[in-house]
């Protein structure tokens, strides 16, 4: 529901491991909510957008758009993924 985090907005908030992909990909296949809601209107991509500049990040970006991610939605700002990306990553690995 949303006003809590689920494990995959736990672990895109703040993780930068190599493993990160690999994490995203097992709470995929187990079911995980990949559209759920936390704290703000966040889902997990927003979550990520905002808080990891790894080299992992696109990788990671791309398994979530591939497992039916609803790419357009908005938080209780009113911003999608691509706004909190482009405001919060200055990183070379956005390629």
């Amino acid at each position: 529901s949303e006003g809590s985090y689920n494990a995959l907005h736990c672990l895109c908030l703040d993780n930068s491991s190599e493993n990160l992909t690999a994490a995203i990909q097992i709470l995929i296949l187990s079911g995980i909510d990949v559209n759920a809601k936390s704290v703000g209107g966040s889902n997990a991509l927003h979550l990520l957008c905002t808080n990891n500049s790894s080299e992992n990040l696109t990788a990671a970006i791309r398994i979530l758009i591939q497992s039916r991610f609803d790419v357009n939605a908005r938080d209780n700002n009113g911003r999608n993924a691509l706004h909190l990306l482009c405001r919060n990553n200055s990183s070379e690995n956005l390629t």
